[in-house]
């Protein structure tokens, strides 16, 4: 037998047997030739441009995952599409050499280098409008959009989102910062961890501590999370108090829920009226929340007061802990709701008014916590609006709905208890609208051909007017959740507009904006700043703080920084460097927050280092 492989067997890339003819030619019946005795040539060397190759793979993975295909040169069709390398490097996403062997591979690969080397634009230009994947010994990590990508080319550190190091705490880091979620692993609770072995009923508190997280929950967190129906529910949660020996699953779930959604709410010197450290109750009812969610079998539950409970606990872990960890997490959420249905509306099934409309809440909530976990994370949102035809819940109070009512109540014109959730739901779709763009490139030129700037501006403004003349033109401002409602809603129609003219949103990252035009975005994203910071200290909206910390005008913050580079002196100059000082010293130095070392706020630290340099 011949010491090497038959030619064609070795262009098929089977196994030969080497025998002469070999059995693959005699079943195909074709000539089997064998090459010449000797050593194999040897493979061409890598190109010495280590740059350019490294370049070039980046680039190759961001054309694979679009779905482009690379052709290889003179082989037509020939070539495969993108494999997983297999090799210990791992991850790195490759071309396949399809029918031609490694020289023509290497052929192919050092005339795309001589194309890029020439002119590598559109592979920029790819990344700038369909967002980028980083790739790196099988690691990766993607970022949505035009926006995260553009701000990481402008502190060159793209591949420092893959970074997992903490020791980016600066200046702004308490002493007692980030110990909220750090010290313990909480992944182990999806697969139910210690469940059984631990007696969650000595995890509850007291009676009349149940009563005071109660009473804490209601003021502080349902009038901004409106998930439950409190005149039903109330008189579940106080009678369980008396027998917690004996309650459903689901419920201990819910109530484990309620008391971290209220330890969220308070303070840290507030928590001590309470009667314990607050971190101290964050740890215990979380593990008590994710325990009961374990038990309750959540991952393959069919009852809603479990998912209620658990989109509950991701609301409120939102302040506590990492953008990711709650990215991962929202995705179980919306498999868990299309699960149970919640995703379709109640009356295309004839459900019953009240069940419907409970479910059209849970919904909207569901939709809020997606936009909010992937603007944090730099993600696409899970949910589109195809991906779902329930209605938007009911304008009404609580006291409107009632479990035994035939039909639907009249929705309010004005102001009540759902109208700040039914705001930001709303908003949401429009952010959507602008944000999203659908992989795969010919639904995104069409997309980009259809989503022109004019139209963008014309929702905007469509949504701005609806909800002035829905809501806010009846608003009372004298009651407080109402102002806060007006408030927020200008605030992120503002973000809105801001968003649309970004120049990190731009193909020419704003290199082509009228220099009025970025006098007023500076303004407006000063404005925006500036509002937020007013909400965290507003003290009559002090008790829904918890949440209005969670919220980050990521793209106002960006687009100051990136103006301060290059804007040193005046007083607005002064102003905004308040606001950008102020809001970094309140999220990263925050002791609840567990996010100033997360993937977006990496970038924006390297830009105020940036912006620093060029103020002194």
């Amino acid at each position: 037998p011949s010491a090497r492989s038959c030619v064609t067997c070795r262009r098929r890339k089977v196994k030969c047997d080497k025998r002469q003819p070999c059995s693959n030619c005699t079943r195909a019946r074709i000539e089997c030739v064998f090459p010449s005795p000797g050593r194999a040539p040897r493979k061409p060397r890598k190109p010495p441009e280590a740059e350019l190759m490294e370049r070039l793979r980046r680039l190759e993975g961001v054309v694979q995952s679009l779905g482009v295909h690379v052709e290889d040169e003179g082989q037509g069709s020939a070539g495969g599409g993108a494999t997983q390398n297999g090799g210990g490097g791992g991850g790195q996403m490759v071309p396949q050499a399809g029918r031609s062997d490694s020289t023509g591979g290497g052929e192919q690969r050092e005339a795309m280098i001589r194309d890029i080397r020439r002119e590598d634009k559109p592979f920029q230009d790819l990344e700038a409008r369909f967002g980028r994947l980083v790739i790196e010994e099988g690691r990766s990590r993607y970022i949505n959009n035009s926006f995260w990508a553009s701000l990481n080319n402008e502190v060159e550190d793209l591949k420092g989102i893959l970074e997992h190091s903490d020791e980016e705490d600066d200046d702004y880091s308490s002493p007692g910062a980030g110990s909220a979620s750090n010290s313990t692993n909480h992944q182990e609770f999806v697969f139910g961890y210690s469940s059984n072995s631990v007696d969650l009923t000595s995890l509850h508190p007291s009676p009349e501590k149940i009563c005071q997280y109660w009473q804490l929950f209601k003021e502080n967190v349902d009038p901004v999370v409106k998930v439950l129906h409190i005149p039903t529910i109330e008189p579940i949660i106080l009678d369980a108090k008396d027998h917690l020996d004996r309650i459903p699953k689901g419920l201990e779930a819910l109530m484990f829920a309620i008391y971290y959604c209220a330890i969220t709410s308070v303070t840290w010197d507030n928590c001590m009226d309470v009667g314990e450290d607050k971190l101290t109750m964050l740890k215990r009812y979380r593990f008590a929340v994710e325990q009961a969610l374990a038990r309750a079998n959540f991952l393959t539950t069919d009852e809603m007061i479990v998912l209620q409970a658990f989109v509950m606990f991701l609301i409120c872990l939102r302040r506590n802990d990492n953008a990711k960890v709650i990215w991962t997490l929202t995705g179980l959420v919306v498999r868990m709701a299309q699960t149970l249905g919640v995703h379709r509306d109640g009356s295309q099934f004839h459900l019953r008014p009240f069940e419907t409309e409970m479910r059209r809440r849970l919904w909207c909530q569901i939709c809020i916590l997606d936009t909010r976990a992937s603007e944090d994370h730099g993600c696409d949102p899970t949910i589109v609006e195809s991906l779902y035809d329930t209605k938007m819940a009911l304008n009404v109070n609580d006291s409107d709905l009632d479990p035994s009512m035939e039909d639907f109540p009249e929705s309010r014109v004005g102001c009540t208890e759902m109208t700040f959730c039914l705001i930001r739901f709303e908003i949401g779709t429009i952010f959507r609208r602008i944000q999203f763009v659908p992989p795969g490139p010919p639904r995104c030129h069409e997309y980009f051909a259809a989503a022109t700037l004019k139209e963008k501006e014309q929702w905007i403004t469509e949504c701005h007017q609806q909800l002035e003349e829905r809501y806010l033109q009846h608003c009372d401002m004298s009651v407080p959740l109402y102002w806060v409602t007006a408030t927020v809603c200008r605030l992120i129609m503002s973000k809105m507009w801001l968003m649309a003219y970004h120049p990190y949103q731009r193909m020419d990252g704003g290199s082509s904006l009228p220099q009025e035009i970025r006098d007023r975005l500076f303004v407006t994203s000063l404005e925006n700043v500036e509002y937020a910071l007013l909400l965290e200290q507003e003290e009559r909206v002090k008790r829904w703080g918890w949440l209005f910390r969670t919220y980050v005008q990521w793209h106002a913050i960006a687009f100051l920084l990136s103006e301060l580079c290059v804007r040193t002196t005046g007083d607005t100059v002064a102003r905004a460097w308040r606001a950008v000082e102020d809001t970094a010293r309140r999220r990263l130095g925050d002791p609840d927050s567990n996010n100033r070392n997360g993937q977006l706020w990496k970038p924006l630290r390297k830009l105020i280092e940036k912006a620093r340099g060029a103020r002194q």
